[in-house]
């Protein structure tokens, strides 16, 4: 039986396990506070569990998964992280749902870094998270709408620093302390400060504590009075052997450095260190167990764990599709319910497990030395060569570990001719998450309600329609023949595999794997679509992800929008689309080769690159001006793709059948926890196959009604005025009046139906005999530039190919990094040549029908290819001698 002391003041007699845990009832006070909220306040099992941790680093990859994999057996809800020493800040979520938020270092010294580890529990609680120097960081949680606790995470500098770093930070800490406004403050850390147990008693401290009251202490003692805090540590009995949080180098020495604060101490349950808990730092955890007035929220919506994809037994699947019973409804959206509950059952039937792409990162030999380091720990005469050899030897296995887990995984993509790229995004074992987002006004917002209001009102004012376009009148339609099974299976043969699933969780690889009773069936619901010229409407929904594409993380517009849709919807459009390719492609002209067969980017830059060659030499003017289009297939108006579809002679049903699968849609965004819903009022589909075919007859509808018949170059009797590759346009003049013309009047047929010209980005290309005048656009003057990135090759007037040379040159580089791990592993002498030839070759030989001056870089080229041949050499030896020619193999 133990005495204890409360956190108010008052005791009571406490049962303590053998691991220091206290147990049975709380005092009497304790006890009237929570009697309304849980008939047993005294169990500690709901309590929030805030944690301090000095990890003494977390930089390097090995390190994280220590403790990541260590955390599992502690209980805890938040972990404050000092000295992470990170490189630079950043917001992850691990695979297994937990959040790590990680500070930058000082700049220059390996010294400092704050952070927190957020268990998956309360994640949805997160209101805000905010990394305020190397030394503080501020994690705030919203319990419930009025309820709210703000955990400050501190790393004081050192008794060693200077009197001016500890007087500034303590200056920072205090003012962020009082700055903050949450009804729960709890300030934790390595405070660096002592505070003895001798010491004066006062209200803000209680009587317990180890050491010698040291300069950092009185500091402490100061911060306590000033922001109204109290030092939770001393308000509980500890022996010496749950006091101790940090250890000297020599053992010598042992200090209660690291402390819990908070401004409510009767909300302390018990503030005590967790032995057990040793990653490799002489630090000791700090669990601080509190007990809140609210109870704390539960989540919005439930997440399902991350998608996999496995394979599928399609003799398995029509075993499961015959034995079920499949039902219909006259209702479209029921209907399609309950074709998607057929679909999933045939789906968990006939799945394959494959391959774990999520096993575990560290293998038996190095959870076995992390078994070791605790048994180590937990004997007292361990001495220190022990724990420093035991620590050694654990980061090194579980670095080494990791290696071998990836260089597996690498060999074997690179041996089944899988694409590297996705097997480096499945070796990721956390993704990224917005920390922070500007608004309207420019203010960075770091709460996670204004990140998700930036993201709904960007979103919602890029899809709403800003232009009124007038809908033709479509005559009575005849019925079109319908859609026959062997329509379907083409259709899903030419479906990209391993595509994520839409909102109904079909996925295309069962789709393509799919057996002739699930054809049938698919069949079936599409001619009644087709029929009613309706959509279910589930289509009309789509889950969009948010990837960072470059640029500043804190702007919404840098971010890119990938739409997931319905699978069986694409699969519909894409019938659809092979009915309608030929009379679209008939409808669009020569100078359009976007999304066209038989048209591809060279048949354009070889254009270009003769135009630019031939006025050169004849010494004729030329204008070039390179449209750029804002949001282009978001922004083109959803009447003038239909009016545009019935000049192209499409049949109404379809126009109609499409029309309902562009009317009413929305996509909802998953920033973090909640679905927000974002209508859709213009934009063709992203991600949908018919999509870019709407986009350019709408574009070639509109440019229709330009008459530029008699501008442009005159070439063998025909004025060649622009060239098309969807919505990348060049319009070619030889006089700048003329161009100037050209541009306004494409500007104005642009607005009729939705579309914006990027002024920033629309650029004027000219030659040394055209007229220099500038050329503007509703009084903004476009800029002039001497080179141009056009359809991913470097268009300039002098047509001198060195600089781009030196970009391809640079892109081989980046692309030898990217394969150069994966040939070192691999042994098969034609794996590893493949590979040369499906990156670094691919990219040195796109545009080379356009080498006209292919000298000027011939000594760089070769260079680059003898740097990528020194590992695979002797597998290219092997290859045949036309093989060899191919590669451009140079042998000594």
């Amino acid at each position: 039986m133990r005495v204890r002391s409360g956190a108010d003041g008052s005791t009571s007699s406490k049962c303590t396990g053998a691991n220091g845990d206290l147990k049975g009832p709380v005092d009497k006070n304790r006890r009237r506070i929570w009697s309304a909220q849980d008939e047993k306040p005294s169990r500690h099992g709901d309590c929030l569990r805030i944690c301090t941790y000095n990890c003494r680093t977390i930089a390097s990859k090995a390190d994280q998964t220590i403790l990541n994999e260590t955390s599992k057996r502690l209980r805890f809800d938040v972990i404050a992280l000092q000295e992470t020493k990170t490189k630079e800040t950043a917001i992850k979520k691990t695979n297994d749902g937990h959040l790590f938020v990680l500070g930058a270092k000082v700049d220059g010294k390996n010294v400092g870094g704050v952070g927190f580890l957020v268990h998956r529990r309360i994640e949805h609680l997160i209101d805000s998270t905010e990394v305020l120097s190397p030394r503080l960081a501020i994690l705030r949680l919203r319990i419930d709408k009025r309820t709210t606790v703000s955990i400050i995470n501190c790393y004081a500098p050192t008794s060693t620093a200077t009197d001016g770093e500890k007087d500034a930070f303590h200056k920072e800490l205090e003012e962020v302390t009082k700055n903050e406004r949450s009804y729960y403050k709890y300030v934790v850390g390595d405070f660096n400060a002592v505070i003895h147990e001798e010491s004066p008693a006062t209200v803000r401290t209680g009587p317990h504590g180890i050491g010698v009251t040291n300069e950092n202490g009185e500091r402490l003692m100061d911060l306590l009075e000033a922001c109204n805090l109290f030092h939770g540590n001393s308000f509980f009995v500890k022996n010496v052997g749950r006091r101790w949080t940090w250890e000297s180098p020599n053992a010598a020495t042992r200090s209660e450095i690291d402390h819990v604060l908070t401004n409510r101490k009767w909300s302390l349950l018990d503030v005590s260190v967790v032995e057990a808990f040793r990653t490799g730092s002489n630090h000791r955890l700090v669990r601080a167990k509190i007990r809140l007035r609210a109870k704390l929220r539960r989540r919005d919506h439930f997440r399902p764990p991350p998608i996999r994809l496995p394979r599928y037994d399609t003799s398995a699947m029509e075993v499961a599709a015959v034995q079920y019973a499949w039902q219909e409804a006259q209702d479209l959206t029921h209907d399609y319910d309950l074709l998607v509950n057929g679909l999933l059952h045939c789906a968990t039937a006939s799945a394959v497990s494959g391959r774990a792409n999520s096993r575990s990162r560290i293998d038996g030999n190095a959870r076995t030395l992390l078994q070791q380091r605790a048994a180590v720990y937990r004997n007292s005469a361990s001495s220190l060569l022990e724990r420093a050899t035991i620590n050694k030897a654990c980061r090194i296995a579980v670095r080494e570990s990791i290696q071998r887990y990836k260089d597996t995984q690498l060999k074997e993509a690179a041996e089944a001719r899988a694409s590297l790229k996705r097997c480096r995004k499945d070796l990721n074992d956390s993704r990224s998450i917005i920390a922070v987002m500007r608004d309207a006004m420019g203010r960075p917002q770091t709460s996670r309600t204004k990140i998700e209001e930036i993201a709904v009102s960007y979103y919602t004012n890029l899809f709403r329609s800003t232009v009124s376009v007038s809908r033709i009148p479509t005559p009575t339609q005849e019925v079109a023949p319908r859609i026959e099974e062997w329509e379907v299976e083409r259709a899903i043969r030419q479906m990209k595999p391993r595509k994520a699933p839409g909102p109904d969780c079909i996925s295309a690889d069962f789709l393509k794997s799919a057996s002739h009773t699930i054809i049938k069936q698919l069949t079936k619901r599409f001619n009644k679509y087709l029929d009613a010229e309706r959509i279910p409407d589930q289509w009309k929904k789509s889950n969009t992800v948010l990837l960072f594409k470059k640029g500043e993380r804190d702007q919404m517009k840098n971010y890119r929008p990938i739409a997931l849709l319905s699978q069986p919807y694409k699969l519909s459009t894409k019938i659809t689309l092979n009915r309608l390719e030929r009379q679209l492609d008939e409808y669009q002209p020569v100078e359009q080769a976007g999304f066209r067969k038989g048209f591809c980017c060279m048949d354009h830059i070889h254009t270009i690159t003769q135009l630019i060659e031939r006025t050169r030499e004849y010494k004729q003017p030329l204008l070039l001006c390179f449209i750029d289009y804002a949001k282009a297939f978001d922004s083109v108006e959803h009447n003038s793709v239909w009016n545009a579809l019935h000049h192209a002679g499409v049949d109404p049903c379809y126009i109609n059948l499409l029309k309902q699968c562009n009317t009413d849609t929305f996509t909802t965004i998953r920033m973090f926890q909640r679905e927000l819903r974002v209508p859709i009022e213009k934009g063709v589909r992203q991600g949908d196959t018919i999509s870019p075919k709407l986009f350019t007859t709408a574009l070639n509808q509109a440019m229709l009604q330009l008459n530029w018949d008699d501008k442009g170059i005159n070439i063998d009797g025909r004025k060649l005025y622009n060239l098309r590759f969807a919505d990348d346009i060049v319009l070619i003049s030889q006089n700048r009046e003329e161009l100037q013309q050209m541009v306004e009047e494409l500007d104005d047929v642009s607005k009729a139906i939705g579309l914006t010209m990027n002024r920033s980005k629309t650029m004027v290309m000219r030659n040394e005999w055209a007229d220099a005048s500038p050329i503007t656009l509703e009084g903004t003057t476009l800029p002039f530039t001497d080179s141009y990135v056009y359809l991913g090759r470097l268009i300039s007037m002098d047509n001198n190919l060195r600089a781009e040379i030196m970009r391809r040159r640079r892109c081989a580089w980046a692309a030898i990094g990217n394969i150069k791990e994966a040939a070192h592993l691999v042994s098969d002498k034609k794996v590893r040549a493949d590979l040369i030839a499906s990156t670094l070759l691919r990219i040195r030989d796109v545009g080379g029908e356009q080498d006209v001056n292919a000298n000027a870089g011939s000594r760089t080229k070769s260079s680059r290819e003898d740097a990528a041949e020194d590992q695979p050499r002797k597998a290219e030896k092997s290859q045949p001698p036309q093989r060899r020619h191919a590669l451009n193999v140079r042998h000594p």
